[in-house]
């Protein structure tokens, strides 16, 4: 499962006719990229898709304006963790959640009552996982990979190494 953080607003919505643009997202370029750094190759978001795996956001409703940049409250992570992805797991039994950024992240484990730092630098926290929030999930907190993020936290490279990473685990605990 990959979480990310949230989606755009009314407008790009309507523009896409509620779909996700399917070319030019340097966020959804970018993820699949990281995604084939784990073995899992998807395509364009408005081509049919094998289900191989399970794309959401910690806040599902839209924001009034701001695009996909658009700014976030802390009370809508909040309460959409809470209410939307912590049931979640139990419908889904992913063996990993692969959170992006920081702020995902946190939201994840605060509303699984997971013990955590802060960390003073967001790598930190990814080399602290995996984390157990729930049963037999492991969460791998991992920068996001649009286009800010890219740009301003962590390179495309320095984050495919960090999805190797996970997939190393992933093949160990299939051969566990």
């Amino acid at each position: 499962m990959v979480v990310g953080q949230d989606w755009g607003d009314i407008k790009y919505f309507v523009d896409w006719q509620g779909r996700d643009q399917p070319h030019g997202n340097q966020t959804n370029e970018n993820l699949r990229r990281l995604l084939r750094e784990v073995g899992i190759s998807i395509g364009n978001p408005q081509e049919p898709q094998r289900q191989v795996v399970f794309l959401t956001n910690l806040i599902l409703c839209l924001k009034l304006k701001g695009g996909l940049q658009g700014p976030i409250e802390d009370a809508w992570l909040t309460n959409c963790t809470k209410c939307f992805f912590v049931p979640l797991p139990d419908i889904i039994k992913p063996r990993a959640v692969l959170a992006l950024g920081q702020r995902t992240s946190e939201a994840i484990l605060k509303a699984h009552g997971v013990p955590f730092l802060r960390p003073a630098r967001f790598g930190d926290m990814l080399r602290c996982s995996p984390y157990r929030p729930h049963g037999e999930m492991s969460l791998f907190p991992l920068y996001h990979c649009g286009a800010r993020g890219v740009n301003m936290n962590r390179s495309l490279d320095r984050q495919a190494s960090d999805w190797q990473k996970v997939a190393v685990w992933l093949r160990r605990e299939a051969d566990a």
